[in-house]
């Protein structure tokens, strides 16, 4: 899911990111995968409208929680980041296809 999510975004990682950050970004995505993959088992998703709304779950919990990017250009980034990126390109991207 970082894969999809940031290191896709970034094309390159940022000039000054160490390995302690790339690390705990490791981390915070895994938790978010973690609740990702939960909900996915949960809810037994089949189909690409879960794995939507799932996918939107996620990046919710990534730029809402973890990052607060959603909030900078609120109410616009409260859609379209978690939506548009990563329910979109991480969640059906990825996964769906």
């Amino acid at each position: 899911m970082m894969y999809g999510s940031e290191i896709l975004f970034w094309s390159v990682p940022p000039a000054n990111t160490t390995a302690q950050e790339l690390a705990l970004t490791w981390m915070a995505y895994s938790l978010c995968s973690a609740v990702f993959v939960g909900l996915l088992a949960r809810f037994r998703v089949s189909d690409w409208r879960g794995l939507f709304l799932c996918g939107s779950i996620f990046g919710w919990l990534v730029e809402g929680v973890i990052v607060g990017e959603m909030y900078q250009e609120f109410p616009y980034q409260l859609i379209w980041t978690p939506l548009a990126w990563h329910a979109l390109i991480t969640a059906l991207g990825m996964f769906w296809l």
